[in-house]
């Protein structure tokens, strides 16, 4: 019918507090037109391959979604490694060699997977990392020509703030 439902999830806070922990937000310092990656995936969205990719990655958010409610975060880190894989699947562009390396550096150093958010092509990536890990990892990723970025859940949407020097 060309709606939408949006149903928010019920999760439990020490989950929410655990999944934040076992999360690392990475900003490749790579800029891209991501209206321009998205626009390509329409267009080649006719090609089986990419087709078939697509519906892995909805396949695996529903996946994702019953294990974050149950607080399986293992079986979320394997299921978006799993995903990453797909989305790359889709085009040749949601993927390069400096983010190939980034994921390649944070998988040596710990990381359980990880995944570019958005279009791809640059922006941000996320990797999943035992919380005893994270500070490792996110001193290995901060000496690569990106730089780790802070977050928090928030309750309400989005609240982002920056500190200028």
């Amino acid at each position: 019918d060309k709606r939408v439902i949006v149903n928010p999830l019920r999760i439990k806070r020490f989950i929410i507090n655990e999944l934040e922990e076992s999360l690392v937000l990475y900003f490749t310092n790579i800029t891209r037109n991501a209206s321009l990656i998205e626009e390509e995936k329409i267009n080649i969205l006719h090609q089986p391959k990419s087709l078939e990719a697509m519906h892995e990655v909805k396949q695996d958010s529903i996946f994702m979604k019953e294990y974050l409610l149950k607080g399986e975060l293992k079986k979320i880190a394997k299921i978006l490694g799993k995903s990453w894989e797909n989305k790359k699947k889709v085009s040749q562009n949601i993927s390069n060699s400096h983010i190939d390396k980034v994921y390649d550096i944070a998988i040596q150093h710990g990381a359980y997977s990880g995944k570019v958010s958005g279009a791809g092509g640059g922006g941000f990536m996320f990797f999943m990392v035992e919380p005893q890990h994270k500070k490792a990892l996110i001193n290995t990723l901060n000496t690569l020509d990106g730089y780790c970025v802070p977050f928090h859940f928030v309750k309400d949407g989005v609240l982002g703030w920056k500190i200028h020097e």
